[in-house]
């Protein structure tokens, strides 16, 4: 099996049964989000349980943790992407924003605003499992955006008012959008037609050792 094909196993595949043969980070990820939104990662149908005792449905998302795996997958495969997981920027820009903001603009399609409010809605939930935000501008303003996490809308991210950074982001939505985007990523890795392909493979090598594995094999270590 080749790199490529063990790093985007499809998360339908069982883990292998061999105590010797590991699965990708990205493998284990593909298949809590699963879990977490209520469908079977092992055949990606919706679960769908009922209460015994009153006959009601029981709502088995957990999208909060849901889409902080989204994004955690997002910095994940922004490092693959860029060839780095070095964090200080020059000036205000911090590398890992700026490699976050490429993937999420290249593979989910985002506009620069909305994959700037994706970003905050990572260090709101990753940075501190709350769901506000604060950036600081070169001038020292500070800027506070507040989420809530919706599922059902029409578009991925809304803003609530226009007179704040209030937004509200569909998480249903957002995990389609980020299963779209590592197939067009692994796509991209797999092109040799790709006009960045020469410089796509390499970073991505270059992460491999460290970042591929649950158990970094960076050094030595299997």
């Amino acid at each position: 099996m080749s790199e490529l094909d063990w790093f985007f196993r499809s998360p339908r595949e069982a883990a292998p049964a061999s105590p010797g043969e590991t699965v990708s980070c990205l493998y284990l990820l593909r298949r809590d989000i699963d879990t977490c939104f209520g469908f079977d990662p092992n055949t990606g149908a919706r679960i769908d349980a009922i209460d015994q005792a009153t006959g009601a449905p029981i709502d088995r998302e957990a999208i909060r943790p849901g889409t902080m795996a989204i994004l955690a997958g997002i910095d994940l495969l922004g490092q693959f992407l860029v060839g780095t997981d070095q964090t200080r920027g020059d000036g205000r820009f911090s590398k890992g924003r700026k490699r976050f903001k490429r993937f999420t603009k290249r593979y989910l399609g985002f506009s620069s605003l909305n994959a700037e409010l994706l970003y905050q809605l990572r260090n709101a939930l990753l940075d501190g499992c709350g769901l506000h935000s604060e950036r600081r501008d070169k001038n020292g303003c500070v800027t506070t955006y507040n989420f809530i996490l919706a599922r059902g809308m029409e578009t991925v991210i809304r803003q609530l008012k226009d007179t704040d950074h209030s937004y509200e982001v569909d998480a249903r939505q957002l995990r389609q959008l980020f299963e779209l985007a590592v197939l067009r990523y692994e796509l991209d890795l797999r092109d040799t037609s790709h006009q960045h392909h020469e410089k796509l493979r390499p970073r991505f090598d270059a992460m491999f050792p460290k970042y591929a594995r649950p158990m970094s094999s960076a050094g030595g270590a299997g």
